[in-house]
C-alpha cells in the first residue's frame, strides 16, 4: 500500500473520493511557480464518474502519511481506449495557476504602485483580484516579510505573471514564494531556506512519481 493518497475533493473542501486505484501517479512542486500533478484511472474504476472528474470545478489533494504534501484545481483529462489499455489520463495545475485567468489594471486605469514593498504589492493585487464579484478562489496570506520597495504599473497585466515578475525567477533582489496546498500565499526574503557555502542556488522543485 503505497504512502501516498490522492484525493479528489469539491470546491467546498468535501472529498468525494480517495483514488487507491489510481496508477502512474506522480506530483512536483516548484519554486516561483505552478506545480504540477497526473494520475490514471482504469475506465472500469466504480469510483470514476463524469461529476468527479469535472475539470476546473474539482481539486485534487495529496497527502503522505495524513499529512497534506500537494494541492491543485482539477485542468486536464485523456481517455485511451486503446486495445492495450482502457484508462483516463487526468492532470492538475497548482493553486497558483488559480490567478493565471485575472488581470490587473487597465489602459485606462493601470494599477500603480510607487515606492512600495513588493510583498504588499504582491498580496494586493492577489487581494483585489479575489475581490471581484465571485472572484475569491479562496487563496489567503500567509508568512509576508519586509521585502524591499519598488515601483511597478499595470495594464492587462495577467497576475500569475505579475507575481513571477516581482520574484527572483525574473529580477534581482526579488523573493522567493509559493502558494501552498492550503491555499496560503507565501513569501520568504530574501530566499526561502538558507544557502549553504558549497550550494549557489535553493532547490527549485520537488516531487513524487509511482509507476505501475
Amino acid at each position: 500500500m503505497s504512502l501516498y493518497e490522492f484525493v479528489i475533493k469539491d470546491k467546498n473542501g468535501k472529498a468525494l473520493a480517495t483514488l487507491d486505484s489510481a496508477f502512474s501517479r506522480s506530483f512536483s512542486t516548484y519554486l516561483n511557480k505552478s506545480g504540477d500533478a497526473h494520475f490514471s484511472l482504469s475506465i472500469y474504476d466504480a469510483k470514476v464518474t463524469q461529476e468527479m472528474l469535472q475539470l476546473g470545478n474539482k481539486e485534487l489533494y495529496i497527502y503522505r502519511a495524513n499529512t497534506l504534501l500537494w494541492g491543485g484545481e482539477l485542468l486536464y483529462s485523456r481517455s485511451d481506449m486503446s486495445r492495450e489499455t482502457q484508462k483516463i489520463d487526468v492532470s492538475a495545475k497548482g493553486f497558483f495557476d488559480l490567478l493565471s485567468k485575472r488581470y490587473v489594471g487597465t489602459a485606462a486605469n493601470p494599477r500603480v504602485f510607487t515606492n512600495t514593498d513588493l510583498a504588499d504589492i504582491a498580496w494586493t493585487i492577489i487581494n483585489e483580484s479575489q475581490s471581484q464579484t465571485d472572484g475569491d478562489f479562496g487563496i489567503t496570506q500567509g508568512t509576508h516579510p519586509t521585502t524591499r520597495d519598488a515601483d511597478r504599473t499595470y495594464e492587462y497585466k495577467n497576475v500569475k505573471e505579475a507575481i513571477e515578475g516581482l520574484s527572483n525567477l525574473n529580477v534581482q533582489n526579488g523573493f522567493d514564494f509559493e502558494v501552498g496546498p492550503n491555499k496560503k500565499f507565501s513569501v520568504f526574503y530574501p530566499v526561502r531556506g538558507s544557502l549553504r557555502k558549497d550550494c549557489q542556488v535553493p532547490q527549485t522543485g520537488r516531487g513524487f512519481s509511482e509507476r505501475d
